[in-house]
């Protein structure tokens, strides 16, 4: 399937279950800002750590929420969203979505840590030749790289009983090999929408209120789309994988053709002796 194909289908899967999905975003959306408003106000803890400690708590969420999106692309059914807290009844799948998570954060973070871990020599020297704003480009595309590699892992984990969190990882990185521009041309087309209206409202600072909250209303009922086309490209790749083309047709080298053709005019069966 077509990446064009894929995103027609998601477009028509996100329209045909259109008020599931926006309580699926919503749901998700609030329980996040629930968790940071407790950490935060309440007990008023450090901002940064919340991430990690909150992304931690959601982990078997966000696993939840990719099986039943990968159910509804393969049956079209109905999603059970009860499913969505499936992670969090078991030490397994608990543990696998943390493990998951981590190593998903460890691939952003770490080329991050190439600049601090030079010299402060070579900080210099770079920065004085202009080669640190390469240097910061070096590390975006190490990043891109790495998650674009690892992003079947997640839809691997949920749709294999017996595969682990790691497994899932080193499975996701080799099936990934050559697939990788592929998956950002769709990923590109599929958020265009949201980098252009986001580099809008950006460029008409200071803006209104209303102009934030029309962007955040924009963002949820868009946010399935993207979503729904990312497990579709992955569920996709996973079929071509297991249903190798047929060779069929007469050979593309013209001389081959020609050969078979002769062959076949004279009745004569390709790999068979003439009996004498």
């Amino acid at each position: 399937m077509s990446n064009h194909e894929i995103r027609c289908k998601a477009w028509r899967l996100y329209r045909e279950n259109v008020v599931g999905l926006l309580i699926l975003a919503l749901g998700y959306t609030t329980l996040q800002s629930i968790i940071q408003f407790f950490w935060e106000q309440i007990l008023g803890w450090n901002q940064g750590l919340f991430v990690l400690v909150a992304w931690l708590l959601l982990s078997p969420l966000t696993l939840g929420a990719a099986l039943c999106l990968t159910h509804l692309w393969r049956t079209e059914n109905k999603p059970n969203y009860a499913d969505l807290t499936a992670f969090y009844r078991s030490i397994d799948g608990w543990g696998g979505a943390i493990v998951l998570y981590l190593i998903q954060c460890a691939t952003i973070v770490l080329p991050l840590f190439i600049p601090l871990a030079m010299s402060m020599s070579i900080t210099i020297l770079l920065f004085h030749t202009g080669l640190i704003v390469l240097a910061l480009i070096v590390c975006v595309v190490v990043i891109t790289w790495l998650f674009l590699r690892l992003y079947m892992c997640e839809v691997l984990f949920v749709s294999e009983e017996a595969m682990s969190a790691t497994e899932a990882i080193k499975d996701s990185f080799f099936r990934m090999s050559g697939q990788v521009g592929n998956l950002l041309c769709m990923l590109f087309v599929v958020n265009l929408p949201n980098l252009i209206i986001s580099l809008v409202v950006a460029m008409l600072q200071p803006v209104g209120l209303g102009i934030h909250f029309a962007l955040l209303v924009f963002k949820m009922f868009y946010a399935p789309f993207p979503l729904m086309s990312g497990i579709g490209w992955i569920v996709e790749r996973l079929n071509d994988e297991e249903q190798p083309e047929e060779v069929s047709g007469p050979p593309s080298n013209p001389l081959l053709r020609d050969i078979a053709n002769d062959l076949g005019k004279s009745g004569h069966q390709p790999g068979m002796q003439d009996k004498s």
